[in-house]
This record gives structure tokens, sequence and C-alpha cells, in this order.
């Protein structure tokens, strides 16, 4: 179990490393939903959760942050299963990051390969 906990650190600090990011992104966890005065003063905001199915909460949420006046949104996912495709996700943020845990993607996400993180850890 420490081993995935570590892989998934690693994607998570891969994510964050390639954002470039001018101040510190605001991490909202979709546990919280309510979105604060505080969260509009970013100008780039990073939505990490462990799992996107069709995605409509995300996209909720990012509607949301858009009404707000939020930048650029980012969303990390550990196992993207994306059931409703890529195309509306897209259209809200300006880059999707999961890993390769249940499919291999082609177009429109950043894929993390998952033996590769295992190579580094070990």
């Amino acid at each position: 179990m420490s081993i995935i906990i570590t892989m998934l650190a690693v994607f998570f600090l891969r994510v964050v490393e390639e954002v470039v990011i001018e101040k510190e992104p605001f991490l909202i966890f979709l546990e919280d939903e309510k979105i604060s005065k505080e969260m509009e003063a970013f100008n780039k905001c990073l939505i990490i959760d462990d799992i996107c199915d069709g995605g409509g909460t995300f996209i909720g949420l990012a509607k949301e942050l858009k009404q707000k006046n939020a930048g650029d949104l980012y969303l990390a996912v550990s196992h993207g299963i994306f059931s409703k495709g890529l195309e509306a996700l897209n259209t809200y943020f300006t880059k999707l990051y999961t890993t390769d845990s249940f499919k291999t993607l082609e177009d429109g996400v950043k894929q993390i390969n998952l033996s590769g993180l295992i190579k580094w850890v070990f």
C-alpha cells in the first residue's frame, strides 16, 4: 500500500512542477465544495482528486470558478475514467493530468505512465 501512495505522491509532484506557478495555486479538495472569496486572487487553480468518471463535478466547479474570474484551471486525477470523453473538460481546463491506471488515452490529457513511476520509486 505504501508503494502506491508513494507513486501517487510522485505523480502529483510532477504535475505541480509542470504547472508554471507565478503564485502558489489554490488546492481545491472536493469534500469542501465552497469557493471562498480568497480564491479569486489566484490566477491559476490546480484541482486534485482521486478519480474522474464523467467529469460533471469538475465541470460544475470550473464554471463556478470562472464566474469568480479564476484564471487557468488545471485538473489532476489519479484515475481518469473519462466515461463522457474529454471534450467538455478540455473546454474549461487548461490542462488535464492523469495516470494510465485505468486506460491509455491518446489526446487531450497529459498522462503519466505508472510503470515509469514504479521504476523511479525503485
